[in-house]
């Protein structure tokens, strides 16, 4: 269901009751507590990119193509809700940005990105926290970066480990 209807009521001038219908979108990604810390640090225009990457994520894998074409896209978007046009054409600098707050994940296909599931997601707690264990292992099975997606210092998460009996 991409939309839901809100019916509301009122009396008219003849005192019956008259009804109209109010059309929400349905279509959302959850943003957790934890990502205030970043918002803050983004201009009201990088802000607007990365709300406009979560709407065009793919799926439950946060994904999201970014190119030319997806940044003219978010040019044409800025013009038509009214937004200074100009100040969007600094998106060549917002990925970054994204990027060296964590926000933004670099993946091993080019030009696709992952929107952090720690701060963002699109679909169900059981997906996001399959996703953010997928995240975590892949990096740690290459030896790859955990900074964005644990909530210590990497040190100490690699201290922490303990002998499993099997890995799951």
């Amino acid at each position: 269901m991409q939309h839901i209807n809100v019916r509301v009521y009122k009396k008219d001038d003849l005192g019956r009751a008259v009804c109209n219908d109010v059309q929400f979108s349905n279509i959302g990604v959850k943003q957790f507590f934890n990502v205030q810390h970043l918002f803050i640090k983004l201009s009201p225009y990088q802000r607007c990119f990365f709300d406009f990457l979560c709407e065009e994520m793919h799926d439950e894998l946060n994904w999201v193509f970014i190119d030319h074409n997806l940044k003219t896209k978010f040019i044409t978007f800025l013009e038509k809700i009214g937004a200074d046009k100009t100040k969007g054409k600094a998106v060549n600098g917002f990925v970054p940005r994204l990027l060296g707050l964590g926000l933004l994940l670099t993946t091993t296909a080019k030009g696709y990105y992952t929107v952090n599931p720690k701060y963002v997601y699109k679909g169900t707690a059981k997906q996001r926290s399959d996703v953010l264990k997928q995240l975590i292992q892949d990096r740690l099975d290459k030896g790859g970066s955990l900074v964005h997606l644990i909530n210590t210092t990497e040190d100490k998460f690699l201290d922490g480990f303990k002998v499993a009996v099997e890995r799951p």
